[in-house]
């Protein structure tokens, strides 16, 4: 209630569905704001029930359009590797040898991500991290992982 000047008014809650798509958005901000760290989680294996947000992720990750446009960025990064054109300038170099080298199972995981068959959360979130990291051995010398190694997990955490 709230008071008026003829005395107090009686404020109608909002009805049960505004209330849940306000919830639902809500939680839809938090998991884009947090993505990064979901991700980060979920690639560690950790276990996306046992958080809402994490969840959330895990379904978004896994979704057929997400699956996609992780695809078309490895796909994007062999394209790019195999013409070879590197400009000393710009602001993305690849590792063009090791990427070449780890083309069949780059395109492995591009397949599962492109197929119907379903995939877990932690191998779409590894395959993010190899084009979204700034970090990832298809962009740096890695201590301890290689394109190959890195690849390899991710082909290996694929499948559900």
């Amino acid at each position: 209630m709230i008071a008026a000047a003829r005395g107090p008014v009686e404020v109608p809650a909002r009805p049960r569905h505004q209330r849940e798509h306000r919830r639902r958005h809500g939680a839809r901000l938090r998991v884009w704001a947090e993505r990064r760290v979901l991700d980060g989680e979920l690639a560690r294996g950790l276990d996306p029930e046992e958080d809402d947000l994490r969840a959330l992720r895990a379904r978004q990750l896994t979704a057929p359009p997400a699956r996609r446009c992780v695809a078309a960025c490895l796909s994007n990064i062999l394209d790019a590797c195999e013409e070879r054109h590197s400009d000393p300038s710009a602001r993305l170099q690849l590792r063009h040898a090791e990427v070449l080298a780890a083309r069949h199972e780059i395109v492995a995981v591009v397949e599962g991500l492109r197929s119907s068959t379903p995939v877990t959360a932690q191998g779409v979130a590894l395959a993010r991290q190899l084009i979204d990291d700034g970090s990832s051995p298809l962009l740096r010398a890695h201590a301890g992982l290689t394109v190959a190694d890195a690849v390899a997990q991710t082909l290996r955490a694929l499948p559900a």
